[in-house]
């Protein structure tokens, strides 16, 4: 009897144990979920714009809007006030790299707006650098699970140069689409080929 009263209450604790642990998996994950949906609807959004398939983008430019605003800065600044009372970083460090995050989305939400309110190809493609720029940025500080090629043409934006994310090797830039297909090169790579 009491071996049974044992197991009984030995599986009891570690059922507990284990929905604890589910409860603060959704937490934890919940960032990883939201960057690996921008930036999966990203990569659909530049195939698009490297096969010249204006309303196919900016189909991806809608739901990469909708991911983005889904995150709102006040979720980002709780979490990094929960990380300073669980001692995971310095007061002021923490501080001010959650009102860098707050900054960085709404610049990125701003860039989506644009890019869904693009009259054509060309005004979208113009909202893809600052896009580009702050999806690498994220990419590289969190990982992604795939490997990502960080791909640069010295053409785009007024021959300033713009980068952009893909998961080929093979350079099919989205800033050109057609007209310069395979312009640009590949700078480095975020993640490992599994």
């Amino acid at each position: 009897m009491k071996k049974l009263l044992l197991t009984i209450l030995l599986g009891a604790l570690s059922l507990s144990s284990v929905h604890a642990q589910e409860a603060e998996a959704p937490k934890a994950d919940a960032h990883e979920l939201h960057l690996k949906n921008m930036i999966t609807t990203y990569l659909s959004m530049t195939k698009a714009l490297y096969s010249d398939d204006f309303e196919t983008a900016k189909s991806f430019a809608v739901e990469l809007q909708k991911e983005v605003a889904s995150q709102k800065p006040g979720q980002m600044k709780h979490e990094m006030g929960k990380g300073m009372k669980d001692g995971m970083g310095k007061g002021k460090e923490m501080m001010k790299e959650g009102k860098k995050m707050g900054e960085q989305h709404g610049i990125m939400l701003a860039a989506v707006t644009k890019a869904v309110n693009a009259p054509d190809i060309k005004a979208l493609r113009a909202e893809l650098k600052p896009i580009s720029d702050h999806l690498i940025h994220a990419a590289k500080n969190h990982g992604f699970e795939q490997l990502l090629y960080v791909q640069f043409c010295p053409m785009a934006d007024n021959n300033k140069g713009a980068y952009w994310l893909s998961t080929q090797k093979d350079i099919l830039n989205p800033y050109f689409g057609s007209m310069m297909l395979s312009c640009g090169t590949t700078k480095e790579t975020i993640g490992e080929e599994k």
